[in-house]
């Protein structure tokens, strides 16, 4: 209930006068109707409120605390904590008070800090997009009924319009399935993207000092965005997509609902933010969310024809002379043209892809598998240049009894008949 100060007392009298009851002005307050006319007689009785003539708890330490302002909150730079003032008077004075009586004398005697206004920005259509995680308790019987998950939501700076999806983790897959969904739902790719500073992310640092994640940072440069951290622990950088945060708890997911799977909340998910942007306001345009986003669209970049696969993990690895790569505990072989260069190699959801520096897929192999050893000869190798000599090709026993795939071995064997018309053609 808030604290019926001295002005809402004296407009509580004029209304009065004017007919209004107390009770209705006790609504208006918020305030206890019987409070309010204690103030209102002793008002216009003129009693004086005797709690103004009462010493102060701390009075007895006023030398300390004097003395303490002056030092610690009275020099130039940023103020100590008044926490540390109460644990001086605490420990060393025996004081026996409550907190908020220290930091009540504290302000009494300090002027006002310095205020910092909070400057609001828009941005260009087109230009911005905004990211962030929200962790929500929902209720969902394929993953055993009432569970926290998380929320990854997106949202264009400029219409508002954005996406909610729902995930289990938010590792690195998680961070770039959502992030390809998202885009496809607002139905372009934005110039920047503002994101919170996670490791997935972020590698180190914050805001303009921040480096980026460099399998992050692979995945902004080949979808087409810039990636735009927030400063740290300041929620203002990204307060549109904080907005819709906000309102994860309580538009789509209504109080006590359940849903049977997690493909299940997402569709109901999507149908009501469909909804939802149609009523809300755009404070831009001054149009519904929808149609403001509508309007936004042709500024926004196209989708790719096909967005990259999630990965976990990313390495940088150079090419040893057999033309292998380690990656996990296993080699992988790349084309004999990038033998001594450096590739990238990804993790991907069952599979191990490998990249060249400009983003070209070379190979992908099946992840995780009980071959330590990857080999694939079904895809013909080049035949040198000026840097690298064609590497020795095979005869033709070898080429008859060489695995084409390394990590399918246990292919039907050949029958004996077989092996002995092998013989005698390359007898």
């Amino acid at each position: 209930m808030p604290k019926l100060r001295w002005k809402d007392v004296m407009a509580a009298s004029v209304m009065q006068e004017h007919g209004r009851s107390v009770r209705s002005l006790a609504r208006d307050l918020g305030v206890a109707e019987s409070s309010l006319r204690e103030r209102l007689r002793r008002h216009r009785e003129g009693i004086e409120d005797g709690r103004r003539r009462q010493s102060e708890a701390c009075m007895p330490w006023d030398e300390i605390i004097t003395t303490w302002i002056a030092e610690h909150i009275e020099r130039p730079g940023r103020p100590s904590p008044v926490k540390f003032l109460y644990d001086l008077l605490v420990c060393e004075y025996g004081y026996a008070g409550s907190y908020k009586a220290v930091l009540r004398y504290v302000r009494r005697r300090t002027p006002l800090p310095r205020m910092r206004p909070h400057r609001r920005v828009e941005v260009r259509p087109g230009t911005q997009v905004q990211v962030d995680w929200f962790e929500v308790p929902v209720h969902v019987e394929e993953l055993g009924g009432a569970i926290r998950l998380h929320a990854f939501v997106m949202a264009l700076s400029f219409s508002r319009m954005w996406a909610v999806l729902w995930s289990v983790s938010r590792d690195m897959l998680s961070w770039i399935r959502c992030h390809n969904e998202a885009f496809e739902r607002l139905g372009g790719i934005a110039l920047s993207t503002r994101i919170d500073n996670l490791r997935t992310g972020v590698a180190s640092g914050a805001g303009p000092w921040a480096v980026i994640n460099e399998g992050y940072a692979d995945y902004a440069s080949q979808v087409g965005f810039i990636v735009d951290p927030a400063r740290a622990r300041t929620g203002s950088d990204k307060g549109k997509v904080e907005r819709r945060g906000r309102d994860v708890k309580r538009m789509p997911i209504l109080d006590g609902e359940r849903f049977t799977t997690l493909a299940e909340l997402q569709r109901v998910t999507d149908e009501r933010i469909e909804a939802l942007s149609g009523e809300l306001l755009c404070p831009v345009t001054g149009l519904s969310i929808r149609e403001s986003w509508e309007r936004e669209l042709p500024h926004l970049a196209p989708l790719p024809l096909s967005f990259p696969e999630p990965f976990d993990v990313q390495v940088s690895r150079t090419v040893e002379r057999d033309c292998l790569v380690w990656f996990e505990g296993r080699q992988y072989e790349t084309p004999a043209r990038y033998a001594g260069r450096p590739v990238t190699v990804r993790g991907c959801a069952g599979e191990v892809r490998i990249y060249d520096r400009s983003g070209e897929l070379l190979r992908a192999y099946p992840r995780g598998t009980a071959c330590r050893i990857l080999l694939d000869r079904t895809i013909d190798d080049f035949g040198g240049d000026d840097r690298i000599i064609a590497p020795t090709p095979l005869g033709r026993l070898g080429r008859e009894i060489v695995l084409e795939r390394s990590w399918e071995w246990d292919a039907p064997r050949r029958s004996i008949d077989s092996y002995h018309d092998l013989v005698r053609r390359l007898s």
